[in-house]
């Protein structure tokens, strides 16, 4: 069991952590490099787009019950802000 702060897994909180800082170096017009920023995201819609059976992000043939991300990117938080919106938008643009 993972250790937990305030009944959300240490893992989950890290990933929380992590968007809540990328959003705020957006909104105070830094330019973060996603590359090396530990926030992963990707957007409901650009999922829905995607073929379940590979991965999301590197499209890799998955195997079992797994279910649009690998084992390397099941991290990766969905983010449901819909991409016609100026916010998203610029997350989006990021994003690529």
């Amino acid at each position: 069991m993972s250790r937990t702060d305030f009944g959300i897994p240490l893992i989950q909180l890290k990933r929380h952590n992590a968007i809540v800082r990328l959003i705020a170096e957006i909104e105070r017009g830094d330019t973060p490099a996603l590359d090396r920023h530990p926030a992963r995201i990707i957007f409901l819609e650009q999922l829905l787009e995607t073929d379940p059976t590979m991965c999301a992000v590197c499209a890799v043939p998955l195997i079992g019950q797994q279910r649009h991300f690998c084992s390397g990117h099941w991290d990766y938080a969905i983010a449901d802000v819909t991409l016609n919106q100026p916010y998203g938008q610029a997350l989006k643009s990021l994003a690529e």
